[in-house]
């Protein structure tokens, strides 16, 4: 989904999936500590889809393939991109629970003059009418207003998951999450910015998740 059309700071997020592929093609077949070659996975790439411009469009027509997908039984890994996307690819599902891995709380009642924006997405996914719980992994940035909200969900910040360690925070959500459907979401900002250099608004106080294998 090479979309950017709400970044608000570096543009360039569309270019995303181009370079994921490019760097995939270097990945090695082999995982020995699974026994398993990434060839023999059952993985079909659908190529980028072709975006409109207003954002509430582009939601529209992520969700429109994602339900596609959703109803011939597949599991969509989606590629952005921006933020923003994840409203669309969601709302087929509606899953339980969402869980997100972000720098920013992403609870922007509206931002830019739209509902849409890639900073309001996990506001507008708490009312998509699907999540009982939502979880937030790695945020450090978010305004007053977005804080008092978080209050009624899951919130572990960036300070928290140093303070206790990613490991613990995990076995704690995958507890919590144990028989709901789960949408997982990960923001590349919540990941070392030396490792993702060039991401909209890299963090400063950067959190490391790589040991998160999966899922977008």
């Amino acid at each position: 989904m090479p979309y950017d059309g709400t970044t608000s700071y570096v543009a360039g997020t569309r270019h995303g999936p181009d370079a994921i592929r490019k760097v995939s093609y270097n990945f090695e077949q082999y995982l020995p500590e699974h026994g398993y070659t990434l060839s023999e996975a059952k993985i079909h790439d659908l190529g980028n889809l072709e975006i409109p411009s207003l954002p509430e469009d582009v939601i529209a027509a992520v969700e429109e393939i994602t339900a596609q997908i959703a109803a011939d039984g597949k599991i969509p890994i989606v590629l952005g991109g921006e933020h923003s996307i994840t409203l669309g690819s969601y709302r087929p599902y509606l899953s339980e629970c969402f869980v997100v891995c972000d720098a920013h709380l992403d609870l922007r009642e509206e931002f830019g003059d739209t509902l849409y924006n890639h900073a309001c997405i996990t506001r507008r996914i708490s009312e998509a009418g699907g999540a009982k719980e939502i979880f937030i992994i790695g945020a450090r940035s978010g305004t007053e207003e977005e804080y008092a909200f978080a209050e009624n969900l899951n919130l572990y910040s960036a300070d928290c998951v140093r303070e206790r360690g990613i490991t613990a925070i995990l076995d704690e959500i995958v507890e919590k999450i144990a028989g709901r459907s789960v949408y997982l979401s990960i923001d590349a900002d919540a990941i070392d910015c030396c490792l993702t250099p060039p991401v909209l608004a890299p963090p400063r106080n950067p959190l490391v998740l790589l040991i998160l294998t999966s899922g977008t």
